[in-house]
């Protein structure tokens, strides 16, 4: 949860910087909104993250995932780091990342260890 979490939050800060989108609405102000007689800015938004249990899962694939997570939190940080703006995550997005990138697509057909550099275990907790 904490990768997908700071994920979204990068995402949706680089697009309010841009002014694609509102302010994030978080309870505190929502609810002096309310108090104040206001209604939601135009355009703000709020974020929920909702977590699952591993039930069903195995006890090694589960350790492999989270081992796999943590060192994915820190490749985005990297990536955090190096793309700042909403352009630049546009562009980021549609040309390297593995998921979304075209030219990226033939990576994506075949789960393998060494495509997405997961080793057995971990894949099976996908």
């Amino acid at each position: 949860m904490a990768r997908s979490q700071a994920i979204f939050e990068w995402m949706f800060s680089l697009a309010q910087q841009a002014g694609v989108i509102g302010r994030p609405l978080t309870q505190d102000l929502f609810q002096q909104q309310r108090a104040d007689g206001k209604t939601e800015e135009p355009g703000s938004y709020r974020l929920s993250y909702v977590s699952v249990d591993d039930e069903g899962i195995d006890k090694e694939a589960i350790e492999a995932r989270y081992d796999r997570e943590a060192q994915s939190l820190k490749n985005l940080q990297v990536t955090v780091s190096n793309v700042t703006t909403f352009p630049a995550l546009h562009e980021w997005f549609y040309s390297e990342h593995r998921c979304y990138s075209v030219e990226r697509q033939n990576e994506m057909m075949y789960p393998q260890e060494e495509t997405y550099g997961l080793d057995a275990k971990a894949l099976r907790s996908y």
